[in-house]
């Protein structure tokens, strides 16, 4: 449930949001999880790029790719 919450942070622009989210629910998350959205996040760094609807396909990828 976290992850479907995190994802749909980041569509709306969220980013912060969802990685405070990401702090708080790291503990229930399994490792590859964890790992995967911590790299995403940190891909993410200060530029904030939004994914927006154009950019859904690139989460869900990279999610994919790295789960």
């Amino acid at each position: 449930m976290a992850l479907k919450v995190i994802v749909s942070l980041v569509i709306y622009g969220k980013v912060d949001t969802a990685a405070r989210f990401y702090d708080l629910y790291t503990p229930f998350m399994s490792e590859s999880i964890r790992n995967s959205l911590a790299a995403y996040f940190k891909s993410l760094g200060k530029r904030h790029r939004f994914v927006g609807r154009k950019g859904l396909h690139l989460v869900l990828d990279y999610l994919a790719r790295k789960v």
